[in-house]
């Protein structure tokens, strides 16, 4: 063999161990891919009657669950991004009131909701940074179709130069009420339509089978940019909306958000407001409102309203030890403000919303709907 030939050779050679060893570094990511989706999902939604659908690991299609026809009908399908970031996609109705727990996990998800226990929307945004269990009454007959990516600590070191809460901090702050206001970018809700297409896709194989590996693999790379191209459309949102704010102080008031939601037990001052944005009190009230579209005031009696609300479905926490999580002085205070709120006394709100978990998803709904209306009207 000549040495122009041999050199020929040893490159192709070359260039085929490279090829082989990109093959399997993809596949070992999606078997990674799979394993993490498997240990954050199967359980909880075991507990639902979403089992996994076969096979469960090693496929460049994601996870697919099937209702096992006792506890659920439908699907939930979850792909994941080694473990920086989860597609998730869902459209499963209850056959039986069932106790859904889970782990909140450090996150910040965009999501499009079709059905369930929010209202629909075209996308929102939220940034979950507290890392606790909890557990939920599910009522019969509710259905829940959405589909969501979730972006962990991971992704935003890797990609974002910076930590969860550092970096999607401020973002969440800006985008908190954009969902309200219907200002997504179009981009953004074309991305989630499309996640749910391709989602709807796997769930609709009656075996796995029935994906081709070139589909698998075109699906995949799809995934992979639509995670990244999101991010994009949401990061080109923040600077829409910040407009003459500034990220610092976007930031500042992300930072004041976060201390709200942390401290909602204890009385709330504004000069710890002012310290944590790093502003002075006529630049902090206009800058919140410019950021969060309403009041500082407004925001923190929203917020004690909504966690109040968490607690008294638990059932199994005194009115009064309701109002003292929340950061009421008494009951009596406690009292006139969920009734300014929500049109009902803390006690009649449960026993209601005890009602519709047990018997009328439809009737939860509505009265979910009806505080998030009263809540908006109230923080203007």
């Amino acid at each position: 063999m000549k040495n122009g030939e041999s050199d020929r050779f040893e490159g192709r050679g070359a260039e085929d161990e490279r090829g082989i060893a990109k093959t399997c570094g993809r596949r070992d990511a999606r078997e990674e891919g799979a394993r993490f989706v498997n240990e954050t999902f199967d359980d909880a939604l075991a507990r639902i009657g979403l089992l996994p659908a076969p096979p469960v690991t090693g496929e460049a299609g994601g996870v697919l669950y099937r209702g096992d026809g006792v506890r659920s009908t439908g699907w939930y399908w979850a792909w994941s991004l080694g473990r920086e970031a989860v597609v998730a996609s869902c459209d499963f109705t209850l056959l039986c009131s069932c106790e859904f727990s889970f782990d909140f996990h450090r996150y910040f998800a965009v999501r499009r909701e079709r059905a369930g226990l929010l209202p629909p929307c075209e996308a929102r945004a939220f940034l979950e940074t507290r890392s606790r269990p909890a557990a939920l009454l599910l009522p019969r007959g509710i259905r829940f179709a959405y589909t969501e990516v979730e972006y962990a600590d991971e992704y935003c070191r890797a990609n974002l130069g910076g930590g969860l809460t550092e970096v999607l901090g401020p973002v969440a702050a800006v985008l908190q009420a954009t969902g309200e206001r219907g200002a997504w970018r179009p981009e953004v809700v074309s991305l989630l339509k499309a996640l749910e297409e391709t989602a709807r896709t796997h769930a609709g194989q009656t075996s796995r089978s029935g994906l081709s590996r070139a589909s698998c693999a075109s699906d995949e790379l799809i995934l992979r940019g639509s995670v990244d191209a999101l991010m994009g459309q949401v990061l080109r949102m923040e600077g829409d909306r910040i407009g003459s704010v500034g990220r610092d102080d976007a930031f500042g008031i992300a930072a004041v958000v976060e201390h709200i939601r942390a401290h909602l037990d204890e009385p709330l001052r504004q000069e710890d407001f002012l310290a944590l944005s790093r502003m002075g009190k006529t630049k902090f009230k206009s800058v919140f409102k410019a950021v969060m579209g309403k009041t500082a005031a407004g925001f923190v009696a929203e917020t004690r309203i909504e966690h109040a609300c968490q607690l008294l479905l638990d059932g199994s926490m005194a009115v009064t030890d309701v109002a003292r999580a929340c950061g009421y002085e008494s009951p009596t205070s406690f009292s006139a403000a969920f009734r300014r709120r929500t049109g009902l006394s803390p006690r009649a709100w449960r026993r209601r919303a005890r009602i519709a978990f047990s018997d009328d998803p439809q009737a939860f709904v509505r009265l979910a709907q009806g505080i998030k209306g009263m809540e908006r009207e109230g923080g203007r």
